[in-house]
């Protein structure tokens, strides 16, 4: 349960950089490239539409292969994804990215409470277990805006987005050892 918690907190990082800030920024260090400005609406958009096809289609695979199989496989994606922004040449390299990151971190927000019920013995520890998620889940969710806009300022574009991928890919470190953990303690692959 811990490591639910932990890897659900360390996602803090996940888009709180602001697409608007960083492509109408009047901060020098700030810019990410002119070419960029063009696409600005799309890359705004398109996660959102993304989302909701990821908030969607993962729930059905879970039924097949497991919440917390399922949630660690969105949590690599989600982060793997964050760092493919480096690679985004063109402003079509940004939507795509954009596109299947809305994918990615959509199937994570409806993973989440799932994955965290099938953690526990009884109904009694529902409650219980989706309060201390969520709790640490809005603490890294509130700092991680001012933590990667203070990066943004002080170290530019590329700082935001390396802790943005880091602190996802940590938090999909812990989601995989809680459910290797989890698959052993049930003696099965299906958790």
């Amino acid at each position: 349960m811990w490591l639910i918690l932990y890897g659900s907190g360390v996602r803090g990082g996940e888009g709180a950089v602001s697409k608007s800030s960083l492509l109408h920024s009047r901060h020098p260090e700030c810019r990410f490239d002119d070419r960029y400005v063009l696409a600005a609406p799309l890359v705004l958009e398109e996660p959102h539409l993304k989302l909701a096809l990821g908030r969607t289609t993962p729930n059905f695979v879970a039924d097949k292969i497991g919440s917390i199989n399922c949630l660690a496989f969105m949590c690599w994606g989600s982060g793997i994804m964050a760092f493919a922004v480096f690679g985004a040449g063109t402003s079509g390299g940004l939507i795509a990215v954009a596109i299947i990151f809305g994918f990615f971190s959509g199937g994570y927000v409806s993973l989440l409470s799932p994955a965290i019920i099938g953690l526990s013995n009884n109904f009694g520890e529902i409650g219980i277990r989706l309060g201390m998620a969520f709790l640490v889940t809005s603490i890294a969710a509130l700092t991680g805006t001012p933590i990667t806009g203070a990066l943004l300022v002080k170290y530019g574009f590329y700082a935001p987005i390396t802790w943005s991928g880091v602190s996802i890919c940590a938090g999909a470190v812990s989601i995989t050892m809680a459910r290797v953990l989890r698959a052993r303690e049930k003696g099965t692959w299906k958790v």
